[in-house]
């Protein structure tokens, strides 16, 4: 697992969290995967939905299976050029992330953290402190909402394309929304039912 955690991770253990996949999600899509950070395309929604996650409270983590360091398609230092690019350009909008966590692995690995497995989300909330019965969870694919489901969040499966990728979970997600801006409307409406009882 890779892990990284900002400077500011630690805010009040009460806040829950949005937890995010990250091809797919906050940006498009490359086939063959995304090796450099001329191949990023952040979609223009993720901004306002994001800064708008945060005003409601919400911590953002990004969780995200990156199979292709394992398949040795995407070198190191690469990665971690697009990760700290990522995040500086989301920062410099006021969009702050309190940690990004990735599996490296080859899916043949049988490794302990891929997606569908809930290990990232739990090592996140140990780290970070916060309810995951109040957490939300963000992906594109039924392996998200697995790992959502096991992990006790809410999930929400975006339909930012129509491509299905694995069999589908033995739950199904919480909400399934056609964009970000969608998925934070939802979960504000959420919040607020439960506020209120409801």
């Amino acid at each position: 697992m890779i892990v990284w955690l900002s400077k500011e991770s630690l805010p009040p253990l009460e806040r829950p969290f949005i937890f995010l996949d990250r091809d797919g999600v906050i940006n498009e899509e490359r086939a063959g995967f995304i090796r450099r950070w001329e191949d990023v395309v952040i979609y223009p929604d993720s901004f306002p939905s994001l800064l708008k996650a945060l005003s409601l409270g919400f911590r953002l983590v990004i969780i995200s299976n990156q199979s292709g360091i394992g398949r040795g398609y995407i070198k190191c230092e690469d990665f971690w050029t697009i990760h700290k690019n990522m995040i500086d350009t989301f920062e410099k909008r006021g969009i702050f992330f309190s940690a990004a966590l990735y599996c490296p692995h080859h899916p043949q690995r049988g490794c302990k953290c891929r997606k569908p497995s809930p290990e990232m989300i739990f090592f996140a909330s140990e780290v970070l402190g916060g309810s995951l019965s109040h957490s939300f969870f963000i992906g594109d694919r039924y392996s998200d909402v697995e790992a959502a489901n096991l992990a006790g969040c809410s999930s929400i499966l975006l339909r930012r394309s129509h491509l299905e990728y694995v069999i589908p979970p033995r739950k199904s997600p919480t909400a399934v929304c056609k964009n970000l801006i969608e998925a934070v409307d939802l979960i504000e409406k959420l919040g607020s039912e439960r506020e209120c009882g409801g």
